[in-house]
């Protein structure tokens, strides 16, 4: 049974039967009308047909449906007697090509634009309250689409996102981050098929199973572009920061319903408070052997290597990265006695880190690398930084180093050299061996 074929779904505000949407659907195929102002032609919605029409109950069942514009159509009269305008509507509104799936948007097409008066006051914006957006509904806040909106407090749930320039070290801000109503619980995604694609059948024919689960696709979830809107101040927010005071029109883009925020000229600039950052590890005392992982992330230098795709960095981009990973195993992982190391280019590259990190201890610790080249076509490696000494005196000894099978997995095998007199108290890691065997995987 299709979609369109289902009975009415519960928790519906109006008892629109599906068989009058198809009812309705059939009389206007049968007029053979033209496309309304989304361009869009009767064939162009009978290619996802059992989808379109499911959006269109779904949205007047829920009380969300809004009418697109009707395009003005002149019919000249007989005998150069003037024109009739004839109304053409929509079939529906716009989806996008590129994503099907996604729900429809308001689209003014070839707009005719002419100013009637300048100066005006914005309108006051519509506050959007936890309620409005805790229902079982993508289409929750679609009445609220072009307009200006105002929401009190959002926790951030996923920060500002951007890309990165690993040439030069460095990155750009997208401005846009997600969250919830302050109060509500972050969503995570759900079991089921997501909303609003159908369920499929099996392949290559047969009917859809009747009791596959759905996902609402968190219509809680709302984003903000702070770079929608000419003037607007790039927000930098971390997860879980609380930003207040956040208005502007309401758009709608990568499959959520999204505020464009106001420049500063026009309304005052969101406050950020809060938001998580790094936390570094326990100090752990001299009796513990401490061991950490590090993905370095495609850490690479500045020299071209012909044989892989790796990335030559500049000389700023290289000591830029260099001064971030020592700050980072000295700071956050408080100078572990091993490091398993993910994604680093060559022993020359961490040796490099290695030093760094020495020098900039003061001499406390001691850093050595071990790396295997293996065999990964983009040039990074698994490898391990290993302190070999404390002030001077030894910490841990290495037996040895394997890389297993190329790539992937590497092995080291130390002896910790806590007060090598009284070393048997180290044996409680291992009772049966002396010496102890670390895998770093990627």
């Amino acid at each position: 049974m299709s979609q369109i074929d289902k009975p009415g779904l519960l928790g519906k505000s109006f008892d629109i039967p599906k068989m009058l949407i198809w009812e309705a659907y059939q009389k206007v195929k049968a007029n053979k009308g033209s496309a309304g102002v989304d361009e869009q032609s009767l064939t162009d919605f009978a290619q996802n047909e059992q989808r379109n029409l499911y959006k269109i109950w779904n949205r007047l069942s829920s009380g969300s449906y809004f009418p697109p514009p009707v395009k003005a159509v002149e019919i000249p009269k007989p005998g150069g007697r003037g024109v009739r305008v004839l109304g053409v509507p929509t079939v529906a509104e716009f989806i996008p090509a590129s994503d099907p799936g996604t729900p429809s948007q308001t689209e003014i097409t070839s707009p005719s634009v002419s100013i009637n008066s300048t100066g005006n006051a914005l309108p006051v914006p519509i506050t959007i309250t936890a309620g409005d957006t805790l229902v079982n509904n993508i289409n929750n806040l679609e009445k609220y689409e072009g307009m200006r909106v105002h929401v009190d407090s959002l926790t951030v749930g996923a920060p500002t996102g951007g890309n990165v320039d690993e040439v030069n070290a460095t990155s750009a801000s997208f401005g846009d981050f997600y969250g919830v109503i302050t109060g509500v619980t972050r969503p995570f995604r759900e079991p089921g098929i997501e909303l609003p694609y159908p369920t499929p059948t099996p392949f290559s024919g047969g009917a859809a199973p009747a009791s596959a689960p759905t996902f609402d696709a968190n219509p809680e979830r709302l984003r903000i572009n702070s770079l929608g809107l000419s003037g607007s101040v790039d927000l930098q927010v971390a997860t879980g920061a609380v930003v207040t005071g956040i208005t502007g029109p309401l758009d709608y883009g990568f499959r959520t319903y999204t505020i464009d925020t106001d420049p500063p000229a026009v309304t005052p600039t969101p406050i950020i408070a809060g938001g998580m950052s790094a936390v570094p590890v326990p100090t752990p005392n001299v009796r513990e052997l401490t061991v950490a992982s590090f993905n370095m992330q495609r850490f690479f230098d500045t020299t071209d290597d012909p044989l892989t795709s790796d990335v030559v960095l500049t000389s700023t981009a290289f000591n830029n990265r260099l001064n971030k990973a020592s700050l980072a195993i000295r700071n956050i992982e408080r100078s572990p006695d091993v490091i398993g190391i993910e994604e680093m280019e060559n022993l020359t590259t961490l040796q490099a880190v290695a030093s760094k990190v020495n020098s900039d201890s003061g001499g406390v610790v001691t850093y050595s690398a071990f790396l295997v080249e293996g065999n990964d076509v983009g040039g990074i490696d698994v490898a391990f930084l290993v302190k070999t000494q404390v002030n001077g005196q030894p910490r841990v000894t290495v037996n040895g180093a394997t890389q297993y099978n190329k790539p992937g997995i590497h092995k080291v095998e130390i002896t910790f050299n806590y007060e090598p007199s009284r070393r048997l108290r180290f044996y409680q890691f291992d009772p049966v061996h002396h010496d102890v065997a670390i895998f770093s995987i990627h």
